[in-house]
């Protein structure tokens, strides 16, 4: 079968189930350890998707909502800090107080604009050799995106064509996922407005720290 019709097949079967769990393990940009567990609930019109799940960076854990075209981060410090790239105690000291223990709230970065593994592409998909994924033999589909990340989504090789991982590469980055179960319970909604604020808001009361 051609990796455009195995693709569809594995999206559909995705779709069908409407939410899917993932774990993933890995390193980030700058080659810090990361893992992440999180679960993806598709909209009834199959088009796009919600998620909610816990990070955690170089030790560091975030909680993370992605609904509604907008991304909310709950997370120490320190979390911040280190993507400020000011890890001091006095930095992250100032992040504890400017976040508060709120979600702090941006533009999604069109994660949420599909509802499967493929980002709604299937045109010009490499197909391999059938493989060992976590222990189940599967099919790798890979293809690279305009910033360079290569990404290899697995189907299963027998059975129904459910997708049981992925991995993303780019430099330093590499972030393997796998599937852990479709159709798990997964309900995601934005965390309520008083305990929401803006990265703007965030950034300017940092600085009034200073």
């Amino acid at each position: 079968m051609d990796p455009k019709a195995i693709a569809e097949q594995a999206i559909a079967h995705t779709k069908e189930n409407r939410t899917v769990a993932v774990t993933g393990t890995g390193t980030d940009e700058q080659g810090a350890a990361q893992e992440s567990q999180a679960c993806m609930a598709i909209s009834p019109d199959g088009n796009t998707s919600s998620m909610k799940g816990t990070t955690k960076v170089d030790g560091v854990s975030a909680e993370v909502i992605g609904t509604g075209g907008k991304s909310y981060v709950k997370a120490p410090g320190m979390f911040y800090a280190r993507e400020a790239g000011a890890t001091d105690p006095a930095s992250v000291a100032a992040f504890d107080r400017a976040v508060g223990g709120k979600y702090v709230v941006g533009d999604d970065e069109g994660s949420q604009d599909s509802a499967d593994f493929f980002d709604g592409k299937t045109d010009g998909l490499v197909k391999g050799e059938v493989t060992d994924f976590h222990g189940k033999k599967a099919v790798p589909l890979s293809w690279t995106d305009a910033d360079g990340t290569r990404k290899t989504v697995y189907v299963a090789a027998k059975g129904d064509p459910a997708v049981v991982g992925q991995l993303e590469e780019n430099g330093p980055a590499r972030v393997e996922s796998e599937v852990t179960g479709y159709g798990v319970p997964c309900d995601v909604a934005a965390p309520p407005a008083d305990q929401v604020i803006t990265q703007e808001q965030a950034r300017q009361a940092v600085a009034a720290q200073a």
